[in-house]
């Protein structure tokens, strides 16, 4: 039986903020048209759509134009929140890859879907949302989390217990103070606690503000590595940095 939510080792195109610093707060996994789809946990589906054409790739059909998707209410099977109930929200599934109906049951690792290329899309992907305990979400609600991001489990993976799809893009742009909220800025934290240099944080929680403590610990990071130490890596720092970690795509 499959671990996670999707079959394959597919890569993310967007996770907790858009490369423009909108909100996201969800996985964005660019696959294959007709990728399976998986229940994270058992659960019942709360509500369901299909029926909408796949978009041509390249040609978004604009925002809040209609997709096929998938609510389901589960119980997390592993992580923190092991044996509780939340709602995972499966988005730009393709047309009559809706797989179930509204009030059915479903075991954990059972196919409910396919992915695909319906609604507000540039390309092939699934949009996957994950609410925390206590919040819930309804054909009506299903954009509730953009203005709480408080509402989603993160990382992500954590919902089905610890499985890691894809690599997660780190955008360099992002690596500059002031820059509030960035999942790029979370994965530099990480990687300065993880060297123990940035203190008064652990890798379960790094933080993900770029503040001048980060900066001060980015210049000894790149005075002990022999760069001149401005507190702001370079593309080739950056992936320097994140060599080790076969996850991180480095971008512009």
């Amino acid at each position: 039986m499959t671990t996670g939510p999707f079959k394959g080792d597919w890569g993310l195109s967007t996770t907790w903020r858009y490369s423009s610093g909108g909100a996201h707060f969800a996985w964005d996994v660019a696959c294959a048209m007709r990728t399976e789809l998986y229940a994270i946990g058992e659960g019942t589906i709360v509500d369901c759509a299909d029926g909408v054409h796949d978009q041509p790739p390249g040609r978004p059909a604009g925002s809040g134009a209609p997709s096929n998707w998938i609510i389901l209410t589960f119980t997390f099977p592993a992580g923190p929140y092991k044996g509780q109930t939340g709602h995972a929200y499966y988005q730009h599934l393709t047309k009559g890859g809706v797989k179930v109906r509204a009030g059915q049951k479903v075991r954990k690792g059972e196919l409910i879907g396919l992915s695909g290329n319906s609604g507000n899309t540039t390309g092939p992907h699934l949009h996957l949302v994950v609410l925390k305990p206590g919040y819930t979400m309804s054909r009506y609600s299903r954009y509730t989390y953009l203005q709480n991001s408080g509402m989603v489990v993160w990382p992500l993976y954590q919902a089905w217990g610890g499985t890691r799809y894809g690599k997660r893009p780190v955008y360099v742009s992002k690596f500059k103070l002031g820059v509030d909220d960035s999942a790029s800025v979370r994965a530099l934290r990480y990687g300065l606690v993880h060297r123990g240099l940035l203190s008064g944080w652990t890798k379960a929680k790094p933080g993900n503000k770029y503040t001048p403590k980060v900066r001060d610990a980015v210049k000894t990071w790149q005075t002990n590595h022999k760069y001149r130490p401005t507190g702001f890596l370079t593309i080739a720092q950056t992936r320097r940095f994140f060599q080790t970690n076969k996850r991180i795509e480095v971008r512009k």
